[in-house]
């Protein structure tokens, strides 16, 4: 059974019910209070936020948190005023879908915390701060999005192990990705994606077999030189494996 909710001004949930139906928030304002806009929170909390505007609010307009997992779908998050648009933290995890995020004093999207979030298509931009930020052992992934015009980073990987794949990340004020708690260029544990991500976004590309192999990595930082890296190219059956460093 599903409870849908319509038209609210200010909500918490989880919502209880006699049935203990599923909520389902759909086609709502929620607009303009000085704390939380929307908070989805505790195991089993597994709301569809569908077509509703999130706008306004003094903290962060919607947190997912302790181990909650919301789909949000083609939702409007803007113009919190001392928060994010979106922030997963505590174990909170779930879908973010189609959502346009804008305008925030805080990341668009903000992930950390132990869970594996999912932010899908979705257009982030002209915000105070980054674009998407990734910390303290997350592995959520921002996938498909168009990140843009934010004031700080694109994205910034402060920690965790994210995956950030197929996005366009373009004309931030402090550039495409920024890697490491201080910024310091390092990126540990990447997915392939990431790790391609990394060397585009800094001009550079990934190392082929052979430049690894003559050891034109090692020794370059980040303390690679004893971990298995990426190369342009797949292995082939007899291939020796390299261990080496990449820029």
């Amino acid at each position: 059974e599903i409870l849908r909710v319509t038209g609210v001004q200010t909500c918490a949930l989880p919502i209880s019910s006699p049935s203990g139906a599923r909520v389902n928030l759909e086609h709502s304002r929620l607009h303009g209070s000085k704390a939380i806009g929307l908070a989805v929170r505790g195991p089993g909390t597994t709301p569809a936020v569908f077509s509703c505007k999130i706008t306004g609010h003094g903290s962060d307009n919607v947190r997912v948190s302790d181990w909650a997992e919301p789909l949000l779908l083609a939702c409007e998050l803007a113009s919190s005023s001392e928060g994010s648009g979106v922030k997963f933290t505590h174990g909170g995890t779930g879908t973010v879908r189609g959502c346009n995020i804008h305008g925030n004093k805080e990341a668009g999207v903000a992930m950390s915390g132990w869970g594996a979030p999912s932010v899908e298509y979705c257009h982030i931009h002209d915000g105070a701060a980054d674009g998407a930020v990734f910390a303290e052992g997350t592995k959520g992934a921002l996938r498909h999005c168009k990140v843009r015009k934010n004031k700080g980073a694109g994205v910034w990987v402060k920690g965790g192990c994210p995956t950030v794949e197929h996005n366009h990340v373009t004309r931030n004020g402090r550039g495409g990705v920024r890697l490491g708690e201080s910024g310091d260029g390092c990126v540990h544990d990447a997915m392939l994606e990431t790790a391609n991500l990394v060397c585009v976004t800094d001009g550079a590309r990934s190392c082929t077999h052979e430049e690894l192999q003559d050891g034109c990595t090692a020794g370059t930082g980040c303390g690679h030189d004893g971990d298995m890296i990426w190369t342009t190219e797949a292995c082939t059956p007899g291939t020796v494996p390299v261990i080496g460093e990449a820029p």
